[in-house]
């Protein structure tokens, strides 16, 4: 029986991520399908927004996401390239985030890797006289 719980799942030893790209008349959106990201480490999923404005990113529940780098989640701008930065990165924060533009929206799916599931459990040496 798997000590991982349901919300996490181990990271494949190969990622073939597919991009998303929206091609629209007055821009364009790219982002990952998907992103995964080991339990308690930092991770950063990038977003390219152009020939139209860069509105933000948004969590699961709709909510704009800051751009305040004092916030474990934050989003950094950097040319046409929005970032969504976790630091220290929980089960809690899987799921699906948005990157828009103006007209345009693209979903990434962030998947958490459960760390303490690759651990393996050893029991102490006994030492016999």
């Amino acid at each position: 029986m798997s000590s991982c719980p349901l919300n996490t799942v181990p990271l494949p030893a190969t990622l073939t991520n597919e991009l998303f790209s929206f091609q629209h008349p007055e821009g364009a959106v790219s982002v990952r399908a998907r992103h995964y990201a080991p339990e308690g480490e930092k991770t950063s999923i990038n977003c390219s927004v152009t020939d139209e404005a860069f509105t933000g990113w948004f969590d699961s529940s709709g909510r704009k996401i800051t751009s305040d780098s004092s916030q474990r989640i934050h989003v950094r701008e950097d040319g046409s390239l929005n970032y969504l930065e976790i630091s220290k990165v929980n089960r809690t924060d899987r799921g699906t985030y948005e990157c828009r533009g103006k007209t345009n929206k693209e979903p990434v799916l962030l998947l958490v890797e459960c760390m303490s599931c690759h651990q393996v459990n050893t029991l102490p040496l006994i030492k016999r006289s």
